[in-house]
């Protein structure tokens, strides 16, 4: 599965109105990103080679809900997946932009053990729960 990432803002901010925003407009924003340990940031730093773009990253915060706190807070803006601010974005707190140009995705893997000790029916069961559930978000 993949998801499309989008800029998270306060509700309040200048740009929440916005459909979409394009990955060169995002440049000059404070950017709260996870530290360079993180996939998203080896994704982001390609896109930035590729496109000549530096990013502004005013913060590093691992955390997506301390991320979320600090766009809420007004210190910068994140980049995350829809599923990660459904509640806030449902409350009116965040507001979620689309990434364009070129359109920043993030695949989605989920595993389970092994050597699990249930019936196949049972492993069949909880993939439909979960394709079910991520297809909701």
């Amino acid at each position: 599965m993949s998801e499309q990432l989008n800029l998270v803002v306060p509700s309040g901010s200048a740009i929440a109105n916005r459909s979409s925003i394009a990955f060169t407009e995002i440049a000059d924003l404070p950017l709260i990103l996870p530290g360079t340990h993180a996939g998203l940031r080896t994704k982001l730093s390609k896109v930035e080679l590729t496109s000549g773009v530096s990013l502004n990253i005013t913060l590093e915060i691992d955390s997506s809900d301390l991320a979320k706190q600090a766009v809420r807070n007004g210190l910068g803006y994140a980049i995350l997946p829809p599923v990660s601010f459904k509640a806030e974005a449902a409350g009116g707190e965040l507001i979620g932009i689309p990434i364009t140009e070129p359109e920043l995705e993030q695949s989605v893997r989920y595993a389970v053990r092994p050597l699990w000790p249930v019936p196949r029916s049972t492993y069949d069961q909880v993939e439909r729960i979960i394709f079910a559930e991520w297809h909701l978000a």
